[in-house]
């Protein structure tokens, strides 16, 4: 007899997963989570806001070398415009079903006659969340076929009408 599949420890151990994205999808409204590494020659930055969670790479060679990297983490939360041009409060305000992929490239050519390189990669929050369960269920399901499988035939084995080999 095949346990459910809510009683399988793959399932108990992609549950935790589940709940920090979701955690993250809800928590981006109101905060803008970054940790960006800082060099002489640009920065990476990775981010999360509003419902989407992204990467950004900015290169500048005409910046130096000089700088060693620097790591730092903010997480600053959203004001909310209160009308009158000053800010109140915090405010919660996203799409909860943003567009599902975005990236810019943009090479900008300074006086010097150098590249600039700039490219912000953005992955909603949603599509994320979606991809981890298809994956997370789909490896719950294929097991339990699997386990299925090996189960009837090692009955058939022992009731003898399969041949071994």
């Amino acid at each position: 007899m095949m346990r459910p599949f809510y009683k399988a420890r793959l399932f108990w151990c992609g549950v935790p997963g589940l709940v920090f994205l979701l955690w993250v999808w809800w928590d981006s409204g109101g905060y803008e989570s970054r940790l960006k590494w800082n060099r002489g020659w640009g920065f990476r930055e990775v981010r999360v806001e509003r419902g989407m969670m992204g990467y950004m790479r900015l290169i500048d060679p005409t910046a130096g070398p000089g700088v060693k990297g620097e790591l730092s983490a903010d997480r600053l939360p959203f004001p909310e415009d209160d009308g009158t041009g000053g800010w109140k409060g915090r405010a919660r305000k996203f799409d909860f079903f943003p567009t599902a992929f975005e990236k810019t490239v943009m090479e900008v050519e300074p006086s010097a006659g150098v590249i600039v390189d700039w490219v912000d990669s953005r992955l909603a929050l949603w599509a994320a969340v979606a991809g981890y369960g298809v994956v997370w269920l789909g490896m719950v399901f294929a097991w339990q076929w699997r386990r299925r499988r090996v189960m009837r035939r090692l009955t058939d084995l022992a009731k003898g009408t399969e041949v071994a080999g």
